[in-house]
């Protein structure tokens, strides 16, 4: 699969850089106690210039699994962080 070229980071407005319809260039996932581990992951993506969607600022439940899922159709890639931790989510 091949991304589009790295878009201007100017009229982002959200907690994720993106604008509310604007999607992701990549979708993270990972076990919330992994996210320190997929920190540095993610700061590889955005440093070539990907905007990336990992960690919504909403506490956990419904409303969270419908814009992951939302989310994840949007985007144009979608990375899985497999881990022991990981495994052992939901």
């Amino acid at each position: 699969m091949s991304l589009h070229a790295p878009h201007s980071p100017q009229g982002r407005d959200d907690n994720f850089g993106l604008r509310s319809d604007e999607m992701a260039d990549v979708f993270v996932s990972y076990a919330r106690n992994d996210k320190a581990r997929v920190a540095p992951l993610v700061a590889a993506i955005e440093a070539q210039g990907w905007s990336v969607w990992w960690d919504p600022a909403i506490a956990p439940g419904e409303e969270f699994d419908r814009l992951r899922a939302s989310e994840v159709q949007r985007a144009r890639a979608v990375v899985v962080v497999w881990t022991p931790v990981s495994v052992e989510s939901r």
